[in-house]
Formats: structure tokens, sequence, C-alpha cells
């Protein structure tokens, strides 16, 4: 049985076999006989039989009567407007010229037709008329206000730049009466149309650090409104002042003083973590009046100078040299004593290492340091089940992190009662999570636990099991070993040793430098054949769920590189 439009007055016949068609030169043409185009084939345009079927054996052609449904496929409903019929027709299939509409048609819709609410549904549309086979269609239905706001969040500003709000308030009736604010850390700010439903203001005040929600609001003058908010990021930021040296006084004491500015060129107010780094040391910088930084530290004839940088946001880090002093500090009238501590964030540091450690498992070739390890225990952060953690003897240990031009090094030595290794998932492992640019904030993602494939370049997960010989890392930039990283472990009396050096070149955004921070976290499994390991995390205890761990990359601890110890 062969269907065909109603509207045709002949139809294709596909081949049915070499006895019913056989192989021969055809013509197709048009209705007025034109050829279209011709050539031997095992199917044929027939002229359809003035009856509904022909004679035994042969094709029986039925004129099929064919309708579509015709409607926008893009269909909008407002909140504050009667409901109405939807625009939709049904027209008769033909070749040529204007479809006729079908009348005396059942139409029915099919999905989400309310619009009491914002919402978006996916409407199909079906039809039934006697005799006519009637195509459906499909349409997606966007049900809003006639009226609304939108923000162009989220922002990130650095310290002490003007913040610039901008709205855009869509008009679809065209309305005039509309005014826009914004409320932001208690303070209304009138934002002033811009053109083209556009408004803006902005504010030129000294917002601090850290993730602030500013609401916008529009209001008719028929006291209707509508509101949305954007998430403001404030970076800390600005520029590090140093006098051009520092003195050493004869008993090798160096005042090291410091200022900050904004990019605006005016005053910090907010004190950020400023370190002096001498060696392989970091000395806090205590905070006065006027934005003035000052500390004492203590500095060898072998050192040359030293750098000035701030552990939080992306100040330039300041190198001074060092002379021989003494030298006097006048002591500008009405600032107070550098008496004030600046609150540090969690940090651990990388010493330059003057010489590669030989990487065999045993951290024992490397220099004596200042620069503290970093320390894992019951005091850190426990992420999995507490009734499988028995203490510092179960799992506990310490990190150290080297660096020289071409490589990443860490070292370090865990307690573990009861070591596992192999490749199965949960056996011992060493988890180091990077953000090398230290660039990731609140509004990086869209989500606090964005998925692998999301992740900036510069982040990344980086880890190895004990008894292996691969370090691999995961995130966006896959490496899987890594290409070129050594990695050594060993049994000790009380659980297990590791040393591992990465290339710099495996390493997306490794740019080494005394004073560069990067974001760090890190955290130790332990896989002791129990029925969940059990992992702590050192800076921070990030979610765990079914799934595993939470990444939440914008809550890292930091990394601070620092010089070669002093000898």
């Amino acid at each position: 049985t062969i269907y065909t439009p109603a509207g045709n007055d002949s139809t294709y016949v596909v081949e049915l076999g070499r006895t019913r068609l056989p192989e021969r030169e055809y013509v197709q043409a048009d209705f007025d006989g034109t050829p279209i185009s011709r050539g031997r084939f095992g199917a044929a345009w027939l002229p359809v039989p003035a009856a509904d079927s022909g004679p035994a054996g042969s094709s029986r052609v039925v004129r099929q009567r064919v309708a579509s449904i015709e409607v926008d496929p893009a269909l909008t409903r407002y909140l504050d407007e009667p409901a109405r019929p939807f625009a939709v027709r049904v027209v008769r299939d033909r070749c040529c010229g204007a479809p006729p509409a079908l009348d005396a048609v059942r139409i029915a819709v099919e999905g989400d037709t309310t619009a009491d609410a914002p919402h978006r549904s996916r409407l199909t549309f079906t039809a039934a008329a006697p005799g006519w086979y009637v195509h459906p269609a499909t349409a997606e239905l966007t049900v809003r206000r006639a009226w609304d706001v939108a923000d162009d969040g989220p922002l990130t500003v650095a310290t002490g730049a003007p913040v610039t709000l901008n709205a855009h308030v869509r008009e679809d009736r065209g309305l005039t009466d509309v005014t826009v604010q914004a409320t932001l850390r208690g303070r209304t700010i009138a934002l002033t149309r811009s053109g083209d439903g556009r408004y803006t203001a902005t504010l030129e005040d000294e917002l601090p650090f850290g993730l602030h929600t500013a609401r916008i609001e529009a209001r008719r003058a028929d006291g209707t409104v509508v509101s949305d908010s954007a998430r403001v990021y404030v970076r800390p930021g600005g520029w590090i002042r140093v006098p051009g040296e520092y003195a050493r006084e004869p008993d090798g004491s160096v005042r090291v003083s410091a200022s900050m500015y904004t990019r605006m060129g005016r005053t910090l107010l907010q004190p950020l973590p400023l370190v002096a780094i001498v060696g392989d040391e970091a000395v806090p910088l205590l905070f006065g009046d006027l934005s003035a930084y000052s500390a004492t530290v203590r500095a060898p004839a072998a050192v040359s100078r030293l750098v000035v940088t701030s552990l939080l946001g992306d100040p330039q880090r300041r190198v001074v040299r060092l002379v021989p002093g003494p030298a006097t500090y006048p002591s500008p009238r009405g600032v107070t004593p550098f008496r004030d501590s600046v609150p540090m964030p969690v940090f651990a540091t990388a010493i330059r290492l003057e010489h590669a450690p030989l990487v065999d498992g045993d951290p024992a070739d490397w220099p004596a340091t200042a620069a503290r390890p970093l320390q894992l225990s019951e005091r850190n952060h426990l992420l999995t089940d507490s009734a499988h953690y028995h203490g510092s003897r179960d799992l506990s240990g310490s990190l150290r992190f080297g660096w020289d031009d071409s490589t990443l090094y860490v070292a370090g030595e865990l307690q573990d009662d009861s070591v596992t290794t192999g490749e199965a998932w949960d056996v011992d492992r060493v988890n180091l999570v990077f953000d090398m640019k230290d660039d990731t904030s609140p509004v990086t993602y869209q989500a606090a636990n964005p998925p692998l494939d999301q992740w900036q370049d510069d982040d990344y997960w980086l880890f190895w099991r004990s008894g292996g010989t691969t370090v691999r890392r995961f995130g966006k930039v896959f490496a899987d070993p890594v290409p070129g990283a050594r990695l050594a472990t060993r049994r000790t009396a009380s659980g297990w040793s590791f040393e591992a050096a990465i290339p710099r070149a495996q390493l997306p955004g490794f740019a080494p430098f005394a004073g560069q921070v990067a974001g760090l976290q890190v955290f130790v499994t332990d896989g002791d054949g129990e029925p969940t390991a059990t992992e702590l995390m050192w800076a921070a205890r990030w979610p765990y769920g079914s799934e595993g761990i939470e990444w939440r990359l914008a809550e890292l601890a930091l990394l601070l590189f620092v010089d070669a110890p002093i000898r």
C-alpha cells in the first residue's frame, strides 16, 4: 500500500523486486509533463489510479489527505495578563501556492500550559480531522513577567577600584515609569538610565575584601517591583611601596618598612597580610596607621636582598637590596606604633633547592630549613567516618615542598599502622590540589563543586600511591601519568615515606620565584581495608558525599615560595 498526498497526481514507487518492476528506462516528469530526471531504475513515478485499488497483483495506492499544524515554535505568556488561546491553525499540505486552512479540526495540546509562575515547557500540538492525517507540531513555551530586571554579574574588582553596577530592565510593554536602585552593604544606590532599558551606577567607596551581594530592585509607579541580585567579589590587590634599599644594622637586624596603595593611587585602608622573605623564612609585617607596615628581621651577611609580598590577592612583590647600616627611620606624625598583627591565612612554604635531592623515598638529603613542614594530625580535618580513625598512629605525617627553576619537589613521612599498597583506589595515597596562579575566587565557577572538565587550566589534582611509581594529574588538563615525573616510596618503622619530582613543564601556571603564592590543599588517604578509607585534610574540611570529596577550589590555603635556606 502506497500513500501519497492528495495534492499530488502521481506517486514515486520504490523497487518492489525485479519481478514487479524490472529495471528499465524511466522518466520522472513534473505535473506539466516537463522531464525532471531520467535513468534506469527499479522504481517509477506512476499515475495515481482513479480508483482506490487496482487489479489483483498490483500496488494499492491510497490518496492520503495530509495536513500540518502551524504554530510559532517560541511562545510567550505573561504572568500579569489574562490567559488567551495560542495562535494555532491547521493547513492542507500541497505542492505549490498558499496552503488553504483546514476547518472543523479539534486541536489538543500536551505539556505544562500554566501561567501562574515563571517557567519553560515543551508543548506538543496534535489535531484530529475525519479523513485526514495531520502532522503534529512542537513549541517551547516561556512564561515570564511582562517586565523584569537583570544584572550583569558576577563582578570581580580589585580593592579600592570603583564598582560599577549595571542593570537591564526588559520592558515588553514600553514602560517609562521605572526606577532602579541597588542595595550593597546597607547602602542604597540609585541607578540612572543610560538608554535602551539599561541603568548604571558607580560606587567609589572602598569595599572590604571578599564576596558581597548587591540586590537590584526595579519599581513602577503603580508599586509593582521586580528584583535580582548580583555577586560582587572584591579581590585583595594594590601596590606595595618600599624604600629603594634597606639598611642592615651591625647586629644583622633590618627594619623593614612598607606601605600599601590601591590601583587608584589611594591609601589602602584594609590591612593585607604582608610578609618579608629572608632566605627561607617568612616574617609577618605589623600594621599601623596610614597603611604603613613594619617589622624587624634578622639578615646575616650572606643575605643580599629580601622580598616583600602579600599572601592574599595580586599586589606585585618587591625585591629590595640590603646595604650596610646604621640607618635612621623617621616616624611620621600621627602614626601609631606598629603593634597590630594582620591575620595570616593558612600557608605552607616551598624552599628553593640549590641542589636537586635524590628521589629515592628518603628525605634525609633535604637541607635543614627554618621553614616549618606542613603537618597533618588529629588536629586537622577528618573528612570521613570518625569510627575508622584511631588517632595519629593510625594516620598523621608531615610534608615538605621545594623548588628550582625546572621542578617542583615534594617529600613527606606518614605515620600509618597499616600500610596498604597497589593500584586499588582506596589504598594509602597522597593528594595535592593546586591553583597555581591563585586566581580562583567564589565567582570563578558557577557551582561550589565544579566538575573536573570545567576546572581552569592551572587548577588540578595531583596524587600518588604508596608503593607506586606514578604521579597522576587530574583536572581540565589531564596527565595520567604525568610525563617526566619521578616518584619513590619506601616503608618505614612507623609507616611510609615518599619523594616526588614533577617537571615545571607539566604543571600549567607554575612559574616559581621567591614571593610567588599558589593555592594549595593537601589531604592524605589511609586505606586499611575497612568499609571506607580514612582521609585527613590540612587546611579545611571539604564536604564528603556519596560520590566522594567536593572540590571547593575557592577555599584553598596557600603555598608561599621562599628562597634557599641561609647557611
